[in-house]
Parts: structure tokens; C-alpha cells; sequence
């Protein structure tokens, strides 16, 4: 059997073309790269997977006796080291079917990989015990979070690239926070006051909706009142439209003084995006914290890197949220620290992480247990969306 019929008996279509070389490997007689072994080993050394071993050896089990899945997730496995994270997270999953063992795949492709994470962590100058420490948090973590959100423990394809990021340690944890190590977007420049520390930021080459958001996100379709801004920079002024602090843009030219101003970050520049764990505790203080910390952990263990700013995307940044929640709630003292920016979004992200469905659900059956639930479900149901915001903060601004 040819390994695209392999994939495509899992409802795979299109794969890396690595893939095909590496399963004719395994036809020869390549040793797996995952076994009851290693599952055990990582329980006995490190308790990987916490609770939820029992769990990983039923996933495993019940692998073993599905050829083709088996046979998909040893090449995934022995593929995924001899490429760089990009080409790691590109490897496509099958969907999961209720099945230990489909629930388990993913894990099953990284398992392998997770002594070399270890080891990555150290290069950069962790000690073992945080290099393990963080390992540990991301497996057991994305288990529960699975549980969470699906029923079941395993990995999803988003839990999937998360640990991978981990893998190949280009995120890493910080005072409960993920940090990954990122670039700015092609739509974003920052500046910042010389004297005062005042920042601005301000998109670029965005068709903007009359409500300050981005026109073509949900519910924004409607072009009448629309503009188009742009960045713009001369020998002696920067040129654009702030967002204000509810993130939002007016139809406004702004005009910044060379002599005034500087520019603090472009596109392309090197930054940090901050990723909220399920149930993070939130408040100014411990995010200003962990934003602080972020930037020094940068610079002891990633001394090549030096982040411009620290950057967040989240339907927590919505200043709309301070309607169910009040001001002076957690999400919206996180939501704080941050300089607010619209993003071009689907509206679907509430789904996942307020009500735990589908991101195409039956609007009528979602759960009203919170205020924030009720909230969220009378928006939807009355046809509104509620959006992803963005937010940056620069190194100056937590020192």
C-alpha cells in the first residue's frame, strides 16, 4: 500500500512530501520511534502526563490495532525531527473520531521529540529541572485543556502545534503565561515619544469600518463610511491613525515629529506574543509582572533575539467586555496594560473558550451559567459578533 492511500483512509489529502520517503523507511524495517516503552519511561523519569497516563496507554493500545492509523502516526513521528517547527506544525492530523486512539495520535507524532525539547531548553541555558518543568507544564496542560473542551483526553491539532512550539523551544512558560518567540505583522507599526514614553500605535494599508474597526470582520461588511489608512514616513514625520483606547481608528491624520517621535517597532521586527493557558488567573499586576519577566527571560535565554514589544490577540482584549463584566473586572484589568489595536476576524473565537462548542454552533443551545454566557448568546442571537482585539506594550513601559 502507498502511503497517500494510508493518509487518504484517514482523510488526509495532502501531506509534506518528506512523508513518503520516510514510510518507505518504516516498510523496510525503521524501529518505532514511539512504544509502551517510551510512554512508560516518560511516566516513571518526569510523570509526563500526570493523571492522565492511564489515558495514554489506552490511546496507545487501542493505535496498535488500527494499522493505518499506527502506520500514519510512526512516519508523523519520524518525520517531524528532520524538519524545523514551521514544517512540524504543518503536518496534517486526521480528525478525530471519539476514538482513544485518534485522540492520542498527536501525541503520540510528538512523544518522540520530547527528550530533544528537553535538551533544547538546555542549550539555551535552562537548567534541567526548568527545562523539564516546562515540558511537563505544556503536556499534562494541553491534556486537561483537551478534556476541557472536547470531553476527552488527547490533543487536538491546536494542542498539537502548541506542544510542538515547545519542542522546539520557541515558546516558553512565564508567570503562567506562553511567550512565543514571533515578528510583527506587515499591518503594524508602533511609535513611541522620546521624552514622555507616550506610545502610538497605527495600522497600515487597512480599509477601516465606521465604527473604527476593520472593515470585512464580522458584521462589518458594510463599506458605507469607510477609509483606507496608511503609515507613512518622511525625513522629518511619521504619518498615520492612532488607535485610541478602546483600540479603535478614526478618520483622523496624525502627524508625528521625527524630533519627537521614534519609531519602535515596524514589520518584520522581532517580538514576543503572549498566549493565555484555560483558567489563567488575570489581573494588572500579575500581567505586568509576567510581561516584565518575559523581557528579561528574552534576554538571558534568547540573548539574540531582543524583542521590541510584547504583542496579544484575544477576544479577552474586546473593550466591549467591560458591558458584562465592569471595569474593574480581571479581563478588563488585563486588558489594560495593553495599547489596543482592531484585528480582521471571524468572531467565532467565544465558541472555544467561553462555551466550550464548536466555532459553528447551534446558537439556541449554548449555555447561559455566566453573565458573560448570557451576554455573549444575546449578542450572537440578536445577528452581533464579538471580536478579536490586539494589544502591544514595549519594554519601557513595565521597567
Amino acid at each position: 500500500m502507498k502511503f497517500a492511500e494510508i493518509a487518504a483512509s484517514l482523510g488526509i489529502e495532502t501531506y509534506p512530501e518528506g512523508m513518503d520517503a520516510v514510510y518507505e523507511e518504516v516498510k523496510a524495517g525503521a524501529a518505532p520511534l514511539f512504544d509502551r516503552a517510551l510512554i512508560d519511561r516518560h511516566h516513571e523519569e518526569r510523570e509526563l502526563f500526570g493523571q492522565y497516563y492511564p489515558d495514554v496507554v489506552r490511546g496507545y493500545e487501542d493505535l496498535c490495532t488500527r494499522e493505518n492509523a499506527y502506520l500514519y502516526a510512526q512516519v508523523a513521528a519520524r518525520y517531524m525531527p528532520t524538519v524545523g517547527q514551521s514544517a512540524a506544525t504543518a503536518i496534517p492530523l486526521p480528525e478525530p473520531d471519539g476514538t482513544p486512539a485518534l485522540d492520542m495520535l498527536p501525541l503520540m507524532i510528538e512523544l518522540p521529540m520530547a527528550d530533544r525539547g528537553i535538551r533544547e531548553f538546555i542549550r539555551r541555558g535552562y537548567t534541567p529541572e526548568e527545562a523539564e518543568k516546562a515540558m511537563v507544564s505544556v503536556f499534562r496542560g494541553d491534556i486537561a485543556v483537551n478534556v476541557r473542551r472536547h470531553g476527552r483526553p488527547g490533543l487536538d491539532k491546536t494542542y498539537f502545534n502548541w506542544i510542538t512550539l515547545f519542542l522546539y523551544a520557541v515558546i516558553f512558560p512565564c508567570c503562567g503565561f506562553r511567550m512565543n518567540l514571533s515578528t510583527a505583522g506587515r499591518f503594524f507599526y508602533v511609535l513611541k515619544h522620546k521624552e514622555s514614553g507616550e506610545v502610538a500605535v497605527l495600522l497600515h494599508d487597512r480599509d477601516i469600518h465606521r465604527s473604527g474597526e476593520i472593515l470585512g470582520s464580522a458584521g462589518l461588511t458594510d463599506e458605507e463610511g469607510s477609509f483606507h489608512v496608511t503609515f507613512t514616513e518622511t525625513e522629518t514625520e511619521y504619518t498615520g491613525y492612532p488607535t485610541d483606547k478602546q483600540g479603535l481608528i478614526a478618520n483622523c491624520l496624525t502627524h508625528y515629529p521625527k524630533d519627537q517621535w521614534e519609531l519602535a517597532v515596524k514589520p518584520g521586527d522581532n517580538m514576543i506574543a503572549l498566549h493565555l493557558p484555560a483558567g489563567m488567573k488575570l489581573s494588572r499586576e500579575i500581567t505586568r509582572q509576567a510581561v516584565r519577566e518575559a523581557f528579561r527571560h528574552a534576554e538571558k535565554y534568547y540573548p539574540d533575539y531582543a524583542p521590541k514589544a510584547i504583542h496579544c490577540g484575544s477576544w479577552i482584549l474586546n473593550p466591549q467586555l467591560a458591558e458584562p463584566l465592569g471595569e474593574n473586572s480581571n479581563i478588563m484589568a488585563f486588558a489594560s496594560v495593553f495599547h489596543l489595536h482592531p484585528t480582521k476576524c471571524a468572531g467565532k473565537s467565544v465558541f472555544n473558550f467561553v462555551f466550550k462548542s464548536s466555532v459553528n454552533p447551534d446558537l439556541a443551545t449554548l449555555p447561559e451559567d455566566t453573565r458573560l454566557q448570557r451576554w455573549l448568546k444575546a449578542k450572537y442571537l440578536a445577528g452581533g459578533y464579538h471580536r478579536n482585539f490586539g494589544g502591544f506594550i514595549l519594554p519601557h513601559e513595565v521597567d
